[in-house]
């Protein structure tokens, strides 16, 4: 294998090349390339600022991660794979839950002998199309991103567009919340894959409801307090920010600070307990630069963001070091570039609106690495790490955009009677036929 400039694409090749979302098999790969390989990995894709050289090395022998550089000096490993042992790792990342392979390797150095995989075999996906339903049985999560349903909720959120008639042009009062716009996007996509035979779950079931099953009023009156002690025990949040939020904090506060996190863990966890073939992250943009969106601007991007692009501070957590891990020893990265690229460019085509370049936003430069697929970026939210296999984090057009504000706050009336916006259609188609080309891609 050649561990140049070609490798990028050497990488879509093994990711698309095996079988349907199974892990990359180590003996594609010859075994003294295998440290090469990785390392271009880690270099191109997950280590954004080249600062993470304490907490891991890889060299002929395997992976090893450590918790800090004093720990790596020491050689005092936390936790270890070698290549002999890649393939069982790869499968056991896809089987069982952070906290319980956490558990197994605090057993000091895990052997592939403690684990049972109730006769080992290479996961594949659950995908038996027939001629009417070409995504029979194939496992879908969607997650329409943020919750608010209503203006007063978006406000507590902080996601939501009041433009007032005639600003900068307008004609109209426009008010769009993006937690109603995700929700609507999600169910129109979850209809059509459905139609062709796919098991699809959403994080949320319904418009203001939070992935516990509840609104953020019941949350905060019911459970509040409880989430709060649950979280200062297990170590989450520290006394000082506990009292902060108990006796300071109002409740946009308490959202931003607490309960935002908290509800994301849960997204994640559902998600992971269903695993699913693919996980579409459903989010709408603004110009971060349009200051307080008090106005509409011009423009108009989308983007797509996959895992990876760590920063030093990002792995002080035990939790943070074991998705590191995963995302270097599984092809849960160079598989989600593969479906991210084909979703993207339906992005383009669809919604006639351009793939944004790493200078069209300040944080694609700052917090983000590229990928070798137009407008698609590796950078760790908080569920591009914890997300477990294939998915696409999508950013489609921006709702402060002075023309597509008008477009996303459109309704007509469909054949069933309901009310929504064409655009949100488009969007929703653009992710289904991103899904149906990629399926076609690689199988």
């Amino acid at each position: 294998m050649i561990l140049k400039k070609t490798l990028p694409y050497c990488l879509f090749i093994i990711a698309c090349g095996v079988l349907l979302f199974s892990s990359v098999d180590a003996q594609l790969i010859q075994q003294e390339d295998l440290s090469g390989y990785y390392h271009f990995k880690v270099e191109h894709y997950l280590d954004k600022e080249n600062a993470l050289g304490d907490y891991y090395q890889i060299d002929q022998y395997g992976i090893k991660i450590y918790a800090c550089a004093a720990d790596k000096v020491k050689n005092q490993v936390e936790f270890e794979v070698d290549w002999k042992d890649l393939e069982v790792y790869q499968q056991l990342f896809q089987r069982t839950s952070s906290g319980e392979i956490l558990n197994l390797l605090r057993l000091k150095k895990m052997s592939p002998e403690l684990v049972s995989f109730g006769g080992f075999q290479k996961l594949k996906s659950n995908l038996h199309p027939d001629s009417i339903h070409p995504l029979k049985g194939l496992k879908i999560a969607i997650d329409p991103g943020h919750m608010a349903g209503s203006i007063k909720m978006g406000r507590i959120e902080r996601k939501y567009i009041d433009f007032k008639q005639d600003s900068s042009g307008l004609n109209q009062h426009v008010q769009l919340v993006e937690g109603n716009l995700t929700f609507i996007t999600a169910n129109l996509l979850k209809q059509r894959l459905e139609e062709k035979g796919a098991i699809v779950i959403l994080s949320r079931d319904s418009q203001n409801l939070s992935a516990f099953g509840i609104d953020y009023d019941q949350w905060f009156s019911k459970k509040f307090k409880q989430d709060l002690d649950s979280a200062f025990h297990r170590g989450g949040i520290s006394q000082a920010e506990k009292d902060f939020l108990l006796n300071k904090a109002g409740q946009e506060d308490v959202f931003s600070h607490f309960f935002k996190d908290e509800d994301l863990k849960e997204r994640a966890r559902k998600i992971n307990m269903f695993h699913p073939d693919l996980t579409l992250i459903i989010h709408f943009n603004v110009d971060e630069q349009n200051t307080g969106w008090k106005k509409p601007g011009t423009k108009n991007f989308n983007m797509a963001f996959v895992p990876g692009s760590f920063t030093k501070r990002e792995l002080e957590k035990q939790s943070d070091r074991l998705e590191f891990l995963r995302l270097i020893i599984t092809d849960d990265l160079e598989n989600s570039i593969c479906f991210s690229e084909t979703v993207a460019r339906r992005f383009e085509k669809q919604l006639n609106v351009p793939l944004a370049a790493e200078q069209d936003a300040v944080y694609l430069r700052k917090s983000c690495m590229l990928t070798d697929a137009p407008g698609v970026y590796a950078r760790n939210l908080y569920l591009t790490r914890m997300i477990h296999g294939t998915l696409v984090y999508g950013e489609t057009l921006y709702q402060d955009n002075v023309k597509e504000c008008l477009l996303l706050s459109k309704k007509e009336t469909c054949t069933d009677g309901t009310e929504t916006s064409p655009r949100l259609k488009q969007v929703a188609d653009a992710y289904f036929e991103g899904i149906m080309n990629y399926v076609k891609r690689i199988r």
